[in-house]
C-alpha cells in the first residue's frame, strides 16, 4: 500500500495532466480534478514517469499562456464601454507591458535592462553615489520640520 497522501489513480493523474496542460496552473488543475495538491506532489515524488509527464504538461500550459500574452500584445483585446450603466460599445486595447516582458524574455541581450553584476560589490549607500550631488546649491541646508525641545 502506498504511503498516506500518495494514492492517485492513473485515470485521475491523466485528468490532472490534461487540466495542467490547459491552464499551466497546478492549483487550478488539482481543484478541477478534486485531488489535493499534496497528494499530487507526493505522487510526483515517488513516480518519475508522472513527474516527467507533469513537467511536459506544465510546459504546454505555459506555452499556451505565452501565446495568449503574445496575442494580447499584438492583436489587443476588447474592453466594454458603458454609458449610463448600459453597454454602448467596445474599445480595443493593447498591452505594451506584455510586449515588453515578451521581448525581454525572448531577446534578453537586446531588450533586458542593463544591470551590471559585480563579483563582490562593496556596500554603498545611495548618498555616496557620485551621480547624486551632495548639496543642492539652491538649498544649501535643510531646516528640520519640527523643533525638538
Amino acid at each position: 500500500m502506498p504511503p498516506f497522501g500518495t494514492h492517485c489513480t492513473t485515470k485521475k493523474q491523466a485528468e490532472f495532466l490534461d487540466f495542467l496542460a490547459d491552464t499551466g496552473n497546478v492549483s487550478s488543475a488539482a481543484k478541477s480534478c478534486n485531488i489535493p495538491r499534496r497528494t499530487l506532489y507526493n505522487c510526483r515524488a515517488i513516480d518519475p514517469s508522472f513527474a516527467a509527464a507533469w513537467d511536459e504538461a506544465l510546459e504546454l500550459g505555459l506555452d499556451a499562456l505565452e501565446d495568449e500574452a503574445m496575442r494580447r500584445a499584438r492583436e489587443g483585446f476588447d474592453v466594454p464601454v458603458f454609458n449610463g450603466g448600459l453597454r454602448c460599445g467596445v474599445v480595443r486595447k493593447y498591452s505594451d507591458l506584455l510586449l515588453i516582458f515578451l521581448l525581454k524574455s525572448r531577446r534578453p541581450t537586446r531588450y533586458a535592462s542593463a544591470v551590471i553584476q559585480e563579483s563582490n560589490p562593496a556596500p554603498r549607500r545611495i548618498i555616496d553615489s557620485p551621480s547624486i550631488p551632495q548639496e543642492n546649491p539652491r538649498y544649501p541646508q535643510k531646516m528640520p520640520r519640527f523643533s525638538v525641545p
